[in-house]
């Protein structure tokens, strides 16, 4: 997914419309950083966000369905029916948090329409990392628990032993009380983000050496991997991934080695 995204809105209250264009403001200095759309512009969007409970937007909606019906919408007080490309979430919407919202959105679609894609094309004999440079635990840090069941399904099937964190300051805990062989992070999450569990991770002791930690994030901007290598990142991989290029990865990793 790029570092930009491109949203048509419609419907919500004018001090709604406010926040949005504050929360638009805002993401020019933290990607991902979205961009307002026209309603003429409805083919140019990376996501639809619709007021469920406006009759205005639901009307535009329906007169528009064919041209949403493949894209990614965000439904707002209304849920949406048969079709996996739309999600819903409550009101009141907290707008300053949208663009962690709308890159977490789109991460899971990624991974659903990879899995229903039959993955990258790649068997599972042919991704299947070499035993002796294969890890023996990896910890998975992501907020989206679509994420976290998708990659631990993923390394549990290539013969890995995993566990999962949601949030950064969990990880750092469990790094602190277990010495794992690889963390796979995330960047956007909320509280202590990616990078700054990294440097934490990074500060601990352990017996066993240090940690490699993968970035694994949607966050594609040169300034952005400056900031994990800065962080002490040791990949960094951007979402979505194809499972043999993850694969690989980790097995460049491995105990015999690092990197």
């Amino acid at each position: 997914m790029e570092s930009s995204i491109k949203i048509l809105v419609k419907g919500f209250q004018k001090f709604e419309l406010r926040m949005l264009d504050l929360a638009v403001k805002m993401s020019e200095s933290r990607p991902p950083r979205l961009i307002l759309l026209e309603e003429s512009e409805i083919d140019n969007a990376d996501v639809v966000i619709i007021d469920g409970l406006d009759y205005g937007a639901t009307s535009w909606a329906e007169s528009v369905s064919d041209e949403i019906e493949k894209k990614p919408v965000i439904w707002v007080g209304k849920v949406p029916e048969g079709n996996y490309r739309h999600t819903s979430i409550k009101h009141p919407v907290i707008w300053v948090s949208m663009p962690v919202v709308i890159s977490r959105f789109l991460d899971e679609l990624a991974l659903k329409e990879e899995s229903l894609n039959g993955q990258d094309g790649t068997s599972e004999e042919q991704a299947r990392p070499p035993a002796q440079a294969g890890y023996s635990s990896v910890l998975i840090v992501d907020d989206s628990k679509m994420v976290r069941s998708h990659l631990e399904r993923l390394l549990i099937q290539q013969g890995y032993q995993t566990a999962t964190a949601e949030d950064g300051e969990q990880a750092v805990a469990m790094t602190e009380d277990r010495s794992f062989d690889c963390v796979l992070m995330d960047v956007l999450m909320p509280g202590i983000d990616g990078y700054k569990a990294c440097r934490a991770i990074r500060r601990q002791k352990h017996h066993s050496g240090k940690i490699p930690v993968i970035m694994l994030t949607s966050r594609t901007s040169p300034f952005d991997k400056v900031r994990g290598k800065m962080a002490g990142c040791d990949a960094y991989l951007t979402k979505p991934v194809k499972r043999s290029r993850l694969l690989e990865v980790l097995s460049s990793y491995g105990k015999g080695g690092r990197g």
